[in-house]
């Protein structure tokens, strides 16, 4: 058996090519979509100032009759001079609305989605993240079988489809049909998330996670000059602005490899050779070199064609005609350093040699030489177990249930302020444009603090200090806009503390992000991460309800957010800090682990980290 896997290919086609640059670059891209078609409602769906629609011919009537009228928001108010005194009278918009701007400017003045129809409105995003929800549980199925390319590219094109489709919705029902199927494929482009995080080996690999979130904040920023040069244009030309943007899309196919993780864990090793022959061209290595470096050599001619699967090397004569089926899936899996729980659901645990292999896996299949002989020191079994955990063993554990409800709260509380502020921004004191402009600005601290300060202090303090600063300014908000009254100076403070907190939930929600799969074990974190992303849409299906709060009581939604991420502060003492220690295979280890942490406030790594792992750590920070 040959001692091989992807992180040791990647390291040798060099870690920070050309060839994985241009891989994730490509998926980079894909977040312009993402981002565009998920917070365009701030500007599509904006709601101006309105108030009842007067007739002519009533106001003339109401002035000879000598009765007052008031033409609110969604009623009619008459005042009426009668020998009793002031009768008072209230009847609801007959004739419609006006509004601060033309009532094409957005999809809620077009189709009237105020007063008793305001919730409608909401609706729209509501069903955009019920779309997203559902995808969670078809798209990730579908590329671990099909492979991440052709599901990550298919959903892209027909993401751009349907969005492109929206902007010629003829009515509210057509609408919101798109905005569902538009939250549904969007899911597909997780794929790429996957594709990208499998093309850098482990020591780099947190490296995604900063360029994708600053690239997000870049991408979120550019979306408020886009609508404010339209401004003056009909909403469905903001729209299919941004639809637009996914057009690359059909061009995709052709700049883009498949996950070379994926394609060698499903035994298409001529696949595999292509894929590493096209690094080798981007990242100028030679080809023979680098097949001979991983152990592959005998694999290569001598014009550097792909050999059948047959081909035996002169070191190592095994017979692969006598590998059964499930011998090959193992020594694929040997190969790629990956191990995939049954029914083809990958487990995101790649380790940097063999001996990384999830301990889980029992007993593994015998490879014998040409002389049938059992080659020692490799696998003595013709069968391959994979231990199953499903969500309800959560339940079973105390301690695991314990944490596991603490993120589950976390996640709802990150992904309702977060979004709450995104969608709250134009009801915020000052130019909506440049409120928005600014909430996607503040992230970059975000990231820049993350960067610096997670592998310091560790997991669990970045999120705590990352809730606080949301607290404390989210807080001090609610109190300056409960006070202001007319005061626009003390307004605009309080937008300016709203920022600040918005900087702090950006930082708490990343880090509890890149934390939650390091507190399950190997063959539960796939199940423990759905079920905190379900979540997560849970919260996010609520937020867009803050906008309409917001236009009527200023000061509640911060308040409400301010508690929220408050008693998160309180609940992560009892979370495991996760820096420095190696991730739990079992739940067995898993119980142990979480008793012998649950009120850890160490400020760094975990104070049982391995020594091992410590000079892994410095030689990662001295890179």
């Amino acid at each position: 058996m040959r001692n091989v896997n992807v992180d040791h290919i990647w390291r040798t086609l060099g870690p920070l090519g050309k060839y994985q640059l241009k891989q994730q670059a490509i998926y980079l891209l894909s977040l312009i979509s993402w981002a565009f078609q998920g917070l365009n409602i701030v500007f599509i769906g904006h709601r101006p100032g309105f108030h009842c629609k007067p007739t002519h011919n009533g106001t003339l009537m109401n002035n000879t009759l000598g009765i007052q009228k008031d033409y609110e928001q969604c009623e009619i108010v008459s005042y009426v001079n009668t020998s009793d005194g002031v009768l008072e009278t209230s009847t609801p918009c007959e004739n419609g609305w006006e509004y601060d701007s033309p009532a094409d400017r957005s999809f809620v003045t077009e189709w009237n989605l105020v007063c008793q129809n305001a919730e409608l409105g909401e609706l729209t995003q509501v069903l955009y993240l019920a779309g997203m929800m559902i995808g969670t549980f078809v798209f990730p199925t579908l590329s671990d079988r099909f492979g991440r390319k052709p599901v990550m590219i298919l959903s892209h094109v027909v993401f751009f489809g349907v969005s492109l489709a929206t902007a010629f919705s003829a009515n509210y029902v057509v609408f919101v049909i798109f905005r569902f199927l538009t939250g549904l494929f969007q899911q597909g482009l997780l794929a790429g998330t996957t594709l990208s995080l499998e093309t850098f080996p482990t020591e780099i690999r947190h490296y995604c996670a900063v360029w994708a979130l600053l690239f997000w904040t870049s991408v979120t920023a550019l979306m408020s000059p886009i609508a404010y040069a339209l401004r003056d244009y009909p909403w469905k030309y903001i729209q299919i602005t941004y639809a637009m943007c996914s057009a690359w899309s059909i061009l995709q196919w052709w700049t883009i490899d498949e996950s070379l993780c994926w394609v060698i864990a499903n035994n298409q090793i001529d696949r595999a050779k292509e894929i590493i022959k096209n690094a080798c061209k981007w990242n100028k290595k030679n080809y023979g070199e680098v097949m001979e470096t991983i152990g592959l050599g005998d694999l290569v001619d001598t014009d550097s064609k792909a050999l059948p699967m047959n081909n035996q090397s002169k070191s190592k004569n095994v017979e692969y005609s006598q590998i059964s089926e499930a011998n090959m899936d193992a020594f694929f899996r040997q190969i790629s350093g990956i191990d995939y729980p049954s029914h083809g659901q990958k487990n995101g645990n790649i380790g940097n040699n063999s001996a990384d292999l999830d301990p889980l896996i029992l007993p593994m299949p015998k490879f014998k030489d040409s002389n049938d002989n059992l080659k020692n020191g490799e696998f003595d079994d013709d069968k391959i177990e994979v231990r199953k955990y499903t969500m309800f063993d959560i339940f079973k554990h105390k301690r695991i249930l314990i944490v596991s409800m603490i993120l589950w709260y976390t996640w709802i509380c990150d992904s309702f302020v977060y979004y709450g502020l995104y969608l709250s921004s134009s009801a915020l004191y000052g130019d909506r444009y440049i409120n928005f402009f600014l909430s996607a600005l503040v992230e970059y601290p975000s990231c820049f603090m993350q960067y610096f300060i997670l592998h310091r202090i560790g997991r669990k303090w970045t999120a705590v200090i990352g809730h606080c600063i949301a607290a404390i300014g989210l807080g001090v908000a609610t109190a300056l806009t409960f006070t202001a009254g007319e005061n626009t100076t003390m307004l605009g403070a309080a937008t300016a503390f709203m920022l600040i907190g918005k900087m702090g939930i950006t930082t708490g929600y990343n880090t509890v992000y890149l934390t939650t799969p390091e507190l399950y074990p190997t063959n539960m974190r796939n199940i423990g991460l759905g079920v905190c992303s379900f979540m997560e849409k849970v919260g996010s299906m609520i937020a867009p309800f803050s906008r309409n709060v917001s236009s009527k009581i200023g000061w509640l939604p911060p308040c409400v957010f301010a508690v929220m991420c408050l008693i998160t502060v309180l609940l992560f003492a009892f979370v495991p800090e996760t820096n420095g220690v190696e991730l739990p295979q079992t739940i067995e280890e898993l119980s142990d682990w979480y008793r012998v942490n649950k009120f850890e406030l160490k400020i760094g790594k975990n104070k049982r980290a391995s020594k091992k792992t410590e000079d892994t750590d410095t030689k990662n920070d001295q890179i």
